[in-house]
């Protein structure tokens, strides 16, 4: 209550209740000075308050500006700042695990409340002293207070936090707080760095930097400063260490998200800003051109190469200590170590395809007479990082296809497509025959009347030793997600040039699976078409005939008389000898013999008919 009271007083002797477009402290005494003859007398700062006529002046409050002395009226604020910025307040439990179940009901709300008072506290002397609120120092003994409230895990202090951050950014004449965060980027790093060093001591620090990257827009800002920070993440979550403090590890993973967030987006930005300007810049001055061109060009490749090295030394560092968590069996960290993979590699994507266009320049720059000596400290040959930072993530990340959780298996599925767009298919053919391929057929045929054909005798052991049998006790709903993320993985796989080598050696055995899922499952049938169509762009001619194979054995009638979908599309009885079982079909014998399913073949008809509107114009007969 007495702190309450105390703001009131504060916010009322500030004058901003009278008229809170004149701040008394803002402008500098001699300013005022110069301004009080103008408000001497004057009738128009009389105002009408609640009805009453008050005579009230804000020439008392400029005398007071002007008179008294920086040093006493910093004493008076310095004094009330000590008090607001006590350690013992904020160390008060606010947090429901921190007190026992009989507590609850007042002394979390209590605290709570108290917290709040203060913050509130500090936005008022912030708003009664403006400008000056800066220039004597307060701001940087409440900053970090301030941005450690905002990644509070109680709601209401967490948002009062942000409400007061931008008012204090707004009287510190910051146009926003991103601004204000830029400005004092050396504080607020410095104290990160020493907290997250005695991480025993400081168990919010984690939070803090998440809140910072998070809710004020000033990640791309900090992120090429956090290499320090991110030694000090990555070794707590190291073995030793996640042993030691465990209630780390998830705010770590949490930190990391949002500084390769940050990285990707800042990676992106450096990306288009070179693209932007090469596309914008004239020819290339001949050898008598402007000299201060390539001085621009050159210092900017200079500047480039720097944040980009930094920002490839942060990403590799979040993967290489996210990775190992990906084997996790709690499903949260296992979520948040894939989330951190998927941004990380497509960051990497950005600053592999910097690096060659900081080549490109390079290249043009080195032919300029009278640069060799600032070119020549930017020649040396850098390699790509991308597919060696993969080359170490996939092993991680293959083996979350083992994982017990659908919806690890389901993040699982959209992460793997989301590298393999970003990498090139090229890298994965071999991976996914080996590592993916096998788990996906297993999901496509299990509960579906399918058995997948000629499994390896390693896949079996790696199933029974991961204890993966236990997907066959989901609930039919969960499975059902299972099968859709791993069509929609292998669809967004396919239709992409980049990625479809992926699926190159392993195209006719998932091909003819996702054809009976396609004619045989309704539930699955246009998911399965959407892939099937996206897998022709592979290879046309095997998907036409599978699916024709499944409409010509299952059509119930002479070969004769099947009309062609299309003109591009021959009658099946020309290419096709006729089936004296279901069994003989080119389909079955990909995917089983054991079959229980029932196929529709006007389905397969209707694929054909999509087949031919997606491939118009193009040739896709056999031979021809």
């Amino acid at each position: 209550m007495c702190t309450a009271v105390l703001n009131e007083v504060c916010y009322g002797a500030s004058g901003l209740w009278i008229d809170d477009s004149c701040l008394p402290f803002v402008k500098h005494p001699l300013q005022c000075k110069s301004n009080v003859s103008t408000d001497v007398g004057d009738a128009s700062n009389k105002e009408n308050i609640n009805g009453i006529q008050s005579s009230c002046s804000l020439h008392g409050w400029k005398e007071l500006a002007h008179n008294m002395p920086r040093e006493a009226l910093g004493n008076y604020i310095g004094v009330v700042l000590h008090e607001f910025s006590s350690d013992f307040i904020w160390k008060l439990p606010i947090d429901p695990i921190d007190v026992s179940e009989a507590e609850h009901g007042h002394i979390l709300k209590d605290n709570v409340y108290l917290q709040q008072v203060m913050l509130e506290g500090i936005g008022v002397l912030a708003m009664s002293v403006g400008k000056l609120f800066e220039e004597l120092g307060f701001l940087g003994s409440v900053l970090y207070l301030l941005l450690e409230r905002l990644g509070c895990t109680s709601l209401f202090v967490s948002s009062t936090a942000d409400l007061v951050l931008r008012t204090v950014s707004s009287a510190c004449a910051y146009p926003s707080v991103r601004s204000l965060i830029v400005a004092n980027t050396d504080y607020i790093v410095d104290a990160l760095c020493r907290q997250l060093r005695h991480i025993e001591f400081f168990p919010n620090a984690p939070n803090m930097l998440v809140a910072v990257l998070r809710y004020t827009g000033a990640g791309q800002d900090l992120v090429t400063l956090l290499q320090e920070p991110m030694q000090s993440i990555s070794l707590e979550l190291e073995i030793p260490a996640r042993q030691a403090h465990s209630a780390n590890t998830l705010p770590m993973l949490r930190a990391l998200k949002e500084v390769v967030k940050a990285a990707k987006a800042e990676s992106a930005c450096m990306l288009q800003t070179i693209v932007t300007r090469k596309e914008s810049e004239s020819a290339v001055p001949d050898e008598n051109g402007s000299m201060s061109y390539w001085d621009e060009i050159t210092s900017n490749l200079k500047r480039n190469e720097r944040s980009r090295q930094a920002l490839q030394e942060i990403v590799i560092s979040c993967l290489n200590s996210s990775c190992p968590l990906l084997a996790s069996k709690d499903q949260h960290k296992c979520l948040l170590a894939l989330e951190i993979t998927e941004v990380g590699v497509a960051a990497m994507s950005f600053l592999d395809a910097l690096l060659k266009l900081e080549k490109e320049e390079k290249a043009r720059a080195s032919n300029l007479p009278g640069h060799t000596n600032e070119v020549s400290e930017l020649t040396d040959s850098e390699p790509p990082k991308l597919l060696p930072t993969m080359h170490r993530v996939w092993p991680h990340l293959s083996a979350c296809l083992k994982h017990v959780m659908p919806s690890v298996l389901i993040r699982a599925s959209e992460v793997i497509a989301s590298v393999v767009n970003s990498c090139g298919g090229d890298f994965f053919t071999r991976r996914f025959e080996k590592d993916v391929v096998p788990r996906f057929l297993s999901f496509l045929c299990q509960d579906t009347g399918f058995e997948v054909k000629k499994v390896s005798r390693k896949f079996l052991l790696s199933s029974r030793e991961t204890s993966m049998s236990g997907h066959k006790d989901y609930a039919p709903a969960s499975l059902f997600g299972v099968q859709q993320a791993v069509l929609s993985c292998l669809r967004d796989v396919g239709k992409n040039k980049k990625s479809s080598p992926a699926l190159a050696t392993t195209l006719d055995q998932l091909s003819a699976v996702v054809v009976g899922l396609a004619c045989g499952i309704p539930d699955l049938q246009d998911l399965a078409t959407q892939t099937l169509i996206a897998l022709s762009n592979i290879d046309p001619d095997l998907i036409w005939i599978l699916v024709a194979d499944v409409a010509y054995g299952n059509s119930g009638v002479q070969s004769s008389q099947i009309t062609s979908p299309g003109m591009i599309f021959p009658v099946v009885s020309d290419l096709l000898p006729p089936l004296v079982t279901q069994k003989d079909a080119l389909w079955i014998q990909l995917t089983g013999k054991d079959i229980k399913v029932n196929i529709d073949g006007s389905k397969a008809w209707s694929i054909l008919s999509s087949l031919e509107s997606c491939h118009n114009g193009r040739s896709r007969l056999v031979g021809g």
